[in-house]
């Protein structure tokens, strides 16, 4: 370490044959019982991890050096595997007479802030009911609006839509599932009102409007389901 304070570490590297990264390498972060410890910590806290997800918490919160492979061999190693999620009560309706719309996105190469928007619905159980989250996010991951309320009317999502409206941004593009509630009249004329034009993904194409539903899986597995 005194030799690096005395040269450039690159120039150190060079005149022995090393890349630089052996210079940063640690070798005893994956030996080490810390690792196991830290692995076992994460996925105490975060059971629906994998291991690149838990790679990433460990070197964020310990600063440390980690190799996926390594953490992925110790958690296998210990039957440290990803909980399976409980699966989602249906909360797309999408057996409706209301116009459906071709998928504007499916090749779509986003490259600016509210070029395209996602909408998904999932549902929030409660100790004696369910509640329904209606969020809508700018694909760069910035969540745009939200609405919580206690059915699957049409006022969910365009509560939503009007939070998101009423925030300053609007997209050039509104992406979402074949569900009622985002086809309905009074979204759809909404969205044409601020000249949006409007995507869907084909019924059971789940994962046309993956943006979203990462966004809800996220939101259950890591807030709702861990939480009481």
């Amino acid at each position: 370490m005194q030799l690096a304070t005395a040269y450039p570490v690159r120039l150190v590297c060079r005149m022995l044959g090393l890349p630089r990264s052996s210079f940063y390498y640690q070798p005893w972060a994956c030996a080490a019982g810390q690792l196991k410890a830290a692995i076992e910590e994460g996925i105490a806290t975060w059971p629906t991890y994998g291991y690149r997800r838990v790679t990433a918490q460990i070197r964020r919160d310990k600063q440390w050096i980690v190799n996926g492979k390594c953490v992925r061999r110790l958690m296998q190693e210990r039957g440290l595997q990803a909980k399976v999620r409980s699966k989602r009560r249906r909360t797309t309706d999408s057996q409706h007479d209301y116009p459906r719309d071709p998928n504007l996105v499916q090749n779509l190469e986003v490259v600016r802030p509210d070029q395209a928007w996602g909408s998904d619905i999932t549902d929030v159980r409660l100790l004696m009911e369910f509640v329904y989250l209606a969020v809508i996010m700018d694909v760069t991951r910035a969540i745009r609006g939200w609405h919580l309320a206690r059915n699957l009317g049409h006022g969910l999502t365009w509560t939503a839509l009007q939070r998101a409206m009423a925030a300053g941004h609007q997209p050039e593009i509104h992406h979402s599932d074949q569900g009622v509630q985002c086809a309905a009249t009074a979204y759809v004329e909404t969205l044409q009102a601020h000249g949006v034009a409007i995507s869907m993904a084909e019924v059971g194409a789940a994962w046309q409007n993956g943006d979203a539903e990462r966004l809800v899986r996220t939101i259950k597995e890591e807030e709702m389901d861990l939480s009481e």
